[in-house]
């Protein structure tokens, strides 16, 4: 159950960490264009 736990939060952190990355790399494009 640990390692089970541990994958999920860790997933969690990583599908966040995109969402912030993509949202940046949009607020850039907007702001060249």
């Amino acid at each position: 159950m640990k390692i089970k736990m541990y994958v999920n939060s860790d997933f969690s952190y990583l599908h966040r960490m995109i969402l912030v990355v993509s949202f940046i790399v949009t607020v850039i494009c907007n702001g060249k264009i």
